[in-house]
């Protein structure tokens, strides 16, 4: 199992379910400009859905990416 989320540099739309990024969360990858995850997005997917993989979160901000998505959908 994984999590499939949507990471953006807009945070025009439905900002009170975005998630902040920053590198120093990410393992593998460098953002260009301030990156966010949007937190209302959930579907099932399977590998061969993934467009590509930016690199890895640090667990202590993937629970914190996680409780936030229960909290938005919830």
């Amino acid at each position: 199992m994984f999590y499939l989320v949507l990471i953006t540099s807009n945070d025009w739309i439905n900002p009170q379910y975005s998630y902040p990024l920053t590198d120093e969360m990410v393992v593998g990858h460098k953002f260009s400009k301030p990156s966010l995850v949007k937190c209302q997005i959930i579907a099932g997917y399977v590998e061969r859905d993934v467009v590509r993989k930016l690199g890895t979160i640090k667990e202590e901000y993937f629970n914190e990416i996680v409780d936030k998505i229960i909290e938005s959908i919830f």
